[in-house]
């Protein structure tokens, strides 16, 4: 009964303590939650504990600070935890503070990575003193000039890296924790100790060279802070900086003079207290912040500048204009008054600051009880006030379309229009950053050497040799051109517009194209040995990949020539009768594909994918004949790995392909990008055919005569020649044009699975395409194959094909109408002369021939955008200009796998052409107004299946957006 009473208590007890503690603990944390309601100013509805911080942390800062604007007026309160803060956005109220008042807020909340609370050295430093401390160190930094550091050693940088991306934890710890608890976590600053202590030791280190070394006068930080302690500074001599800083503070800032000089140790002070000494302390503290908000600010202002200016190429281009017209010339270094004379540089400069604004607020308190204006606030003594600086940069009163990039709002004929005192990426008034002008230098001269000395450094190379060409626009050169405008035609534009010889830029990069037959002979063919470097398509010629970087692609000289020997034989006549059978088997697995989706649906058509269709059948084609691999391409290919990673080496990513372009290698193998395609389809690839080059080692009984096979024995013969005490060695011989590394033969399989099924698939596409549209070409086509196989269904052989000439016709007109690879380049490896044109190609330019462009120009090919194929008919290929026809290159690096690749469309043709009939004509067509496009239909017809009663269609369709996309010709398709 007593233990039942005493719990009774217990309970009733903490009953009543527990509501009691809870309440005392929501008190304390909420006790000033209506300190701004009391007064009758709004603001944002607070969080116990967090005040309105939980508010920035679940959403973007600096958009929350323009929607609180909107909501609350220009004058509204918040809460830090459970400090009161007052933000105000009134610009005049702003001068009040900042300019007018300047003396009642003396006192400035800094950036808490440098207000270091705990830290004894980084709290001296001229962004936390406040009073008369900041005015005496003030008074002594303002007469700092600009200075350089070129030191670039690693130590350096390392710990320069540190200092610029300081722990999150300890920034957080530093922000929430008192001074006491910091020290005793040994947490003194948000940057690692080791960091701040390298720099402490190189200031120090410089400082002592100084005082050893009096005869050089380095005019730097350094060396003001020195004449500061050493030197008596009187008030006449005070230049006029400091009289512009007195004038602003309403005082004089008059000097004692130094009597005793320095003493010696760590700390060196004045025997007498004035406003022109500096501590060591001090200059340690100011040298650390110099450094990191220096590095920091004029870094991210030059990324957004530069950022900008790429997307808004009209700026771009008159600050060019502007540049040039100040400088006179391209080589001739920029003066200091020079700076003046580019307003618009300004404009740009002051627009990035405005709209990416990199201090995004300010705070400031007052030294005393202050009267806000007439809004009828009195600020306390202690208060906070916060100045939002990016909300004022993007309110829609003070800038129209604060969102948009407008450098003119700045320039000088505008300014008058400018809301003032709503402008302040430096802060205004006394406390204004001390290196501003440093930073609008350094600002200024950055981007100016970087539009004279790179740029637009190579912009006047084929202008001073007398070539044309269409004009390069700054950071691009005319790459821009061919992404805004389909290149295809652009090419073609560029030929009728500048001639058979023009120049382009990729970037600064200048590259000559040549589009006149006879000097595109001497180049491919006649003097291919001056052209032997070929520039690869960027999907083959991988820089960064260890493996992929062997392919034959991407060699060239004597590598090349030894790989391609090795490599021809896969494709020789004898080989190509076997691989004839392979492929046929192949196609009659699609046939049967499409036969058994006709047949079993009970609709009167049924519709396929053609790229899907094509995709399959090359990739089947290719892994059976040059790997002897079966692949089943009409199962479910969603579970089948081999596929989908097909996929991934088929559709590379297009932001990997655009850095792997523009990136050199060393940047690429810093973001560990080695390839466009992913990693992981290449290693799978690469893994595959290791596993079948193992298998095949293994088990020697198998001859496969198949393209792993011949590189197996290009490497065993090679090692049996080479061998201790072989007729080789004896000999003397040299390792020669016979081997092939496994490197090598990884690097090629992948290139040939790669381009092979890639450009098939293409090419069957288009063919189909052009069948379906001009049923007079299909029908004789079919008259053809029909009179060269028969009737009945004997299949076609291997001699046949070339008994049948349109069918030649019709893809030698697909592929000069649809030219899949749309140019190549090659690099000349000495300098040469290019014809009688007196033109000097130098060794190492790059030489462009626009294939697609020679195909469709008017002169070489009259009615260019017709599908003719009678053009190449054997009765009319007299009348064809020599040299504009090569879809597979020219000369000793011609397509290697021409002879494959024609054989294959060949014979997939015939098969289809014998089954089934193209046709555009969908029986459910859509509107014109949807996405979708259906072309080519393939129909069944009686003709070739006699007592075949069921004639459903097969619809092989095609999405609009996805057609032109993957297989029209791309700015990448490079031969």
């Amino acid at each position: 009964m007593f233990t039942n009473i005493q719990s009774l208590f217990v309970f009733n007890s903490w009953a009543i303590i527990l509501p009691c503690i809870l309440y005392a603990v929501y008190r304390y944390f909420a006790r000033n939650f209506d300190y701004w309601a009391k007064r009758g100013i709004r603001g944002p509805k607070p969080y116990i504990g967090f005040g309105n911080t939980l508010h920035k942390f679940l959403n973007q800062t600096t958009d929350l600070e323009v929607q609180w604007i909107y909501e609350f007026g220009k004058i509204y309160g918040i809460f830090e935890g459970n400090r009161p803060i007052l933000t105000v956005a009134d610009p005049e109220l702003i001068k009040s503070i900042l300019v007018t008042d300047f003396h009642l807020f003396n006192d400035k909340e800094a950036n808490p990575l440098f207000h270091s609370k705990a830290h004894p050295i980084l709290a001296t430093n001229i962004e936390v003193k406040v009073g008369d401390e900041w005015r005496r160190q003030r008074a002594v930094l303002f007469k700092l000039n600009p200075w350089d550091d070129t030191s670039d050693r690693k130590a350096f940088v390392g710990h320069a890296n540190d200092v610029f991306t300081p722990s999150r934890l300890r920034l957080l710890l530093s922000i929430l924790l008192p001074k006491s608890v910091l020290n005793a976590l040994g947490v003194k600053h948000p940057v690692r100790e080791s960091a701040n202590e390298y720099f402490f030791s190189m200031t120090r280190h410089i400082i002592a060279e100084r005082k050893r070394n009096t005869n050089s006068i380095s005019n730097d930080f350094i060396d003001l802070a020195l004449n500061a302690a050493n030197i008596n500074t009187e008030t006449d001599s005070k230049d006029e900086d400091d009289q512009d800083i007195s004038a602003t503070n309403g005082k004089s800032n008059g000097t004692n003079g130094v009597t005793n000089g320095v003493t010696n140790g760590v700390n060196r002070k004045i025997s007498k207290t004035g406003d022109s000494y500096m501590s060591e302390d001090e200059a340690l503290a100011n040298s650390w912040l110099f450094l990191n908000s220096g590095c920091k600010v004029v870094a991210t202002t030059l990324s957004f500048i530069a950022y900008e200016l790429a997307l808004h190429h009209n700026h771009q281009q008159k600050v060019y204009e502007e540049v040039m017209a100040a400088i006179g010339s391209d080589d001739k270094d920029v003066d200091y008054e020079s700076l003046s004379k580019m307003p618009f540089l300004e404009a740009v400069i002051s627009e990035s600051l405005r709209l990416h604004t990199i201090s995004i607020r300010m705070r400031r308190m007052p030294l005393t009880d202050y009267k806000l204006g007439d809004t009828g606030i009195t600020l306390k003594k202690g208060d906070t006030i916060e100045i939002p600086i990016y909300a004022i940069h993007h309110y829609e009163q003070y800038y129209r379309n604060y969102s948009v990039f407008d450098p003119y709002r700045f320039m000088p004929e505008n300014k008058d229009k400018l809301v003032p005192n709503a402008y302040f990426p430096f802060s205004l008034g006394s406390r204004q950053c001390i290196a501003m002008r440093f930073v609008h230098l350094e600002l200024k001269l950055t981007l100016i050497n970087l539009i004279l000395r790179y740029l637009t450094r190579n912009f006047d190379y084929w202008s001073k040799r007398g070539i044309p060409g269409p004009k390069p626009m700054i950071g691009f050169g005319n790459i821009l051109h061919k992404f805004l405008k389909p290149i295809t035609s652009l090419e073609v534009q560029w030929i009728y517009e500048f001639g058979k010889i023009y120049g382009i830029f990729e970037g600064n990069r200048p590259i000559l194209t040549v589009a006149d037959p006879e000097l595109i002979k001497s180049i491919l063919v006649t003097d291919f040995h001056v052209f032997n470097d070929k520039e690869g398509n960027p999907v083959f010629n991988s820089k960064a990949h260890p493996i992929l970087v062997r392919n034959v692609e991407s060699m060239s000289g004597e590598e090349w020539r030894r790989v391609r020997t090795v490599l021809s034989p896969t494709f020789s006549a004898s080989r190509m009768r076997k691989m004839f059978v392979q492929m046929r088997k192949c196609v009659d697995s699609m046939v049967t594909e499409l036969d058994t989706r006709i047949t079993t649906t009970s609709q009167s058509y049924t519709e396929v994918n053609i790229i899907d269709v094509f995709d399959r059948l090359s990739a089947d084609i290719v892994t059976t004949c040059l790997y002897s691999f079966k692949l089943n391409p009409w199962a479910d290919t969603s579970a089948n790995q081999f596929v989908v990673n097909v996929n991934h080496v088929l559709t590379p990513s297009r932001l990997r392909l655009l850095l792997y372009i523009m990136l050199p290698e060393y940047m690429l193998r810093a973001l560990c990008i080695k390839h466009p395609v992913l990693d992981s389809a290449i290693e799978y690839i690469i893994s595959m055919t290791r596993h079948i080059i193992a298998e095949r080692k293994r088990n020697t009984s198998n001859n496969y005569n198949d393209f792993i096979d011949l590189a197996i024995n290009a490497d065993n013969n090679n090692k049996k020649l080479m061998s201790p005490g072989s007729n080789g060695v004896k000999k003397g011989i040299k390792r020669g044009d016979s081997y092939m590394s496994e490197d090598e033969a990884l690097a090629n399989s992948w290139i040939f699975l790669n381009s092979g099924c890639k450009v098939v698939s293409t090419a069957l596409a288009f063919l189909a395409y052009e069948l379906a549209l001009h049923p007079n070409h299909q029908q004789r086509l079919y008259e053809e194959v029909k009179g060269c196989v028969g009737t009945g269904d004997k299949e076609i052989d291997f001699e046949s094909i070339s008994q049948i000439p349109f069918l030649e016709a019709v893809i030698n007109e697909s592929q000069r109408l649809h030219t899949i690879s749309i140019r190549m380049r090659r690099t000349a490896v000495a300098d040469y002369m290019l014809g009688d044109t007196g033109i000097t190609i130098r060794k190492g330019d790059t030489v462009e021939i626009p294939v697609h462009g020679v195909h469709h120009y008017e002169h070489y090919y009259s009615n260019s955008n017709v599908f003719n194929p009678y053009r190449f008919m054997p009765e009319n290929k007299d009348k064809l200009v020599p040299n504009t026809y090569f879809p597979f290159s020219l000369g000793n690096r011609q397509c290697i796998a021409m002879r494959f690749v024609l054989l294959e469309l060949k014979t997939t043709l015939i098969h289809l052409i014998m089954r089934y009939k193209f046709s555009d004509d969908c029986p459910h067509r859509p509107s014109p107004t949807t996405t979708v496009q259906y072309f080519p239909s393939l129909t069944t017809t009686p003709t070739v299946r006699p007592g075949k009663t069921c004639y459903r269609q097969l619809i092989l369709n095609v999405p609009r957006a996805n057609f032109p996309d993957k297989y029209l010709p791309s700015y990448f398709n490079i031969i």
